[in-house]
């Protein structure tokens, strides 16, 4: 597993990480718990360190087998948790302080830890993140040890990331991925302030998996769990197959896959830190270990790539943003 440095803070993590959104069971069909906790063990024997959890994920679910699984090396592993949000079915935001603090409790409780090395707001609102009350809440929490490093979690909007990285936060996530590379718009500013950058969402919530060829494709296992079929019209999920799977282009030159190809995308600027995809069997946590192994994307197919986007979307502006990691330089 290869590892690089996360930005100013000195630690060192595995650049491929272990999202745990999929083990929760609520949005995403899970394994039971003992494959759950083979997975984590597994993922940790393997060389991955970093671990995000968040109390939306199930329910508190994840929260409690991450907790289970590294109880007797928790000083060996990172766990990067979220706050703010909660899960009932549906994604509902708790945001005043009484509710934050009492979220973290018992997320501390459910992970049987007393700190989070990489405490994050979950998709906070604009004018949460504009009243600066939430992070400035985070920023006393790092002072008492509750924290070792505070940071937000967004999708990918690049004005609310950099209003974020005005507010003195250490960890940026934020999703990337072939399908949205909006995020590398803010990579000069993140690393401008040595922000670490973790990314989420690298397979585009599985249209990147290269399972699909048409709606049909998407069995009752995969994600969007029940209600996807109801609330995702037949004709929008077919053009999001289509133009995931028009990056297999990609898929050549010792790259084994589309996941491989989405993988290597995310993993080939030099300012990301690490990935945390999901893993949901042992066959997924292989690959992605096997992605690391193999190296990211070289200069010349991260080009390829933004050509594909542009075919695919010709209105799009492109992020210019073409700086990669020299897989050598990675340890």
């Amino acid at each position: 597993m290869r590892h690089r440095m996360l930005g100013r803070t000195g630690l060192d993590v595995s650049e491929i990480g272990f999202g745990t959104w999929q083990l929760g069971g609520i949005s995403w069909v899970s394994p039971g718990e003992k494959d759950c906790l083979f997975l984590l063990r597994h993922a940790f024997e393997s060389g991955i360190n970093l671990y995000d959890v968040s109390p939306s994920y199930g329910n508190g679910r994840s929260e409690t087998l991450v907790g289970t699984a590294f109880e007797a090396d928790r000083k060996d592993v990172l766990i990067s948790g979220k706050v703010g949000v909660l899960e009932d079915g549906t994604y509902h935001g708790f945001w005043s302080e009484r509710q934050l603090r009492e979220s973290l409790e018992q997320s501390l409780r459910r992970l049987k830890t007393d700190y989070f090395d990489i405490l994050t707001l979950h998709a906070p609102p604009m004018d949460v993140l504009k009243a600066g009350y939430a992070l400035e809440l985070l920023h006393r929490l790092k002072e008492t040890g509750m924290a070792r490093f505070i940071g937000v979690s967004l999708e990918a909007q690049p004005e609310e990331a950099l209003i974020a990285l005005k507010q003195g936060i250490d960890i940026l996530q934020i999703r990337l991925n072939l399908l949205f590379p909006e995020a590398r718009k803010v990579f000069t500013a993140a690393a401008a302030k040595e922000v670490g950058v973790v990314i989420n969402s690298p397979f585009g919530h599985g249209y990147l998996s290269g399972r699909y060829s048409t709606y049909q494709d998407i069995a009752d296992g995969d994600y969007p769990k029940g209600p996807f079929r109801a609330t995702k019209p037949p004709e929008l999920v077919g053009a999001m197959i289509r133009n995931a799977n028009a990056f297999k282009e990609l898929v050549t030159n010792g790259v084994s896959s589309l996941a491989s190809a989405a993988l290597k995308f995310t993993l080939a600027f030099k300012e990301v830190s690490s990935v945390v995809p999901g893993h949901r069997s042992m066959a997924e946590l292989q690959d992605n270990l096997a992605t690391s192994k193999s190296g990211p994307l070289s200069a010349g197919e991260v080009v390829h790539a933004e050509t594909i986007y542009e075919e695919i979307f010709p209105n799009a502006q492109r992020p210019r943003r073409q700086t990669t990691v020299d897989a050598r330089a990675s340890r």
